[in-house]
């Protein structure tokens, strides 16, 4: 219902000892949007987001380090989904600009959904060849499930996860080597569960109800 907005969530996160990671809308918005949630999040003052913050209750800033170039923005289920190519110039002109409104800031390229993506590999690839310089981390998203009932196979699926990232290394060492980099690109493995449970029931809730039970799984020892 839009009741909790990035001011409320950072009051959150303190409270809760965690710390905030942001992810920033390139799909229907773009660079300048970016730049001005830095901006509102992290500028001390004088500015025109960083005086609305102040405006809203916050006088200090957020100081949010870790922001995510949008999400899974290969994946054709995504408003605004957009090719390898066009996701990598837009997050490295977003890169810039962000890092240009605060300097202190880490942020998250979108590697692949999963590893099961057609493009996967060389999305990260193209990407990475775009921004290279400007970003701090790849992103990698998988999540398991035993549907087939196969506990010894469920259990074995750690091993599928340890061949992803060790492809993905491969992959930024690749583009690291091709473009004479001077740094190592780091991993966020920033979305990952047992996800199965809840497959069916959520294909039973009707449309636009307030704060219905979505994705929520009842898990089990062997999903531990």
């Amino acid at each position: 219902t839009n009741e909790v907005g990035i001011d409320e969530f950072a009051d959150w996160c303190r409270k809760a000892g965690t710390e905030p990671m942001l992810a920033v809308n390139l799909g229907t918005l773009g660079p300048d949007e970016a730049r001005q949630q830095v901006e509102y999040c992290n500028m001390k003052g004088g500015t025109h987001w960083s005086d609305l913050r102040k405006q809203n209750g916050h006088a200090e800033p957020h100081d949010i380090k870790l922001w995510c170039l949008g999400n899974e923005m290969d994946g054709p289920w995504q408003i605004c989904h957009k090719t390898a190519d066009e996701y990598g110039r837009m997050a490295n002109e977003a890169a810039k600009v962000m890092k240009w409104a605060d300097p202190s800031i880490e942020v998250v390229a979108c590697g692949s959904s999963n590893r099961n993506m057609p493009t996967y590999a060389e999305w990260e690839r193209v990407v990475l060849e775009h921004c290279y310089e400007n970003v701090d981390y790849l992103s990698l998203h998988q999540y398991y499930g035993n549907s087939g009932g196969d506990i010894n196979a469920f259990l074995a699926e750690g091993v599928g996860m340890e061949k992803f990232i060790k492809e993905i290394v491969a992959t930024c060492d690749f583009v690291k080597a091709k473009l004479r980099g001077k740094k190592d690109i780091m991993l966020s493995f920033d979305e990952w569960n047992v996800w199965f449970h809840s497959h069916a029931a959520d294909q039973k809730n009707e449309r636009w109800q307030v704060a219905p039970p979505l994705l929520e799984d009842k898990y089990e020892m062997a999903d531990a």
